[in-house]
């Protein structure tokens, strides 16, 4: 998709959102006993994941939607459709409830696990 999608807005902001959760999600590994880096971890992805799955899915939308689509491999287009529906659907239904009811807890400043 990227060497195809030519706004690099796109890129940068995949690129930033699924770093950015990396990086605040690794340290809990790390350093397990400390309850902030926990809290970052479960929080960052609330925001990260709904920017960085809907960039992913508006830069295969605008590869599908290019001149070059006829281009395109038979194999490619069909994953472009599969990522589009993951981003779009089984995402938002499926994952992000999940992150929300992690998160949200530590938002609202109530303690989710025992661990905390």
């Amino acid at each position: 998709i990227f060497p195809r999608t030519t706004d690099t807005t796109i890129l940068i902001i995949v690129l930033l959102s699924w770093s950015i959760t990396e990086i605040t999600r690794y340290p809990m590994y790390v350093f397990p006993r400390i309850p902030k880096l926990r809290s970052i971890r479960t929080v960052v992805p609330l925001i990260t994941f709904p920017v960085g799955c809907a960039a992913e899915a508006y830069g295969a939308y605008l590869v599908l939607q290019s001149r070059e689509e006829e281009e395109l491999p038979s194999v490619v287009r069909g994953l472009l459709y599969i990522m589009l529906f993951i981003n779009c659907v089984l995402g938002p239904t499926m994952a992000y409830p999940a992150l929300v009811k992690k998160g949200l807890p530590v938002i609202l400043g109530k303690k989710k696990s025992k661990r905390e």
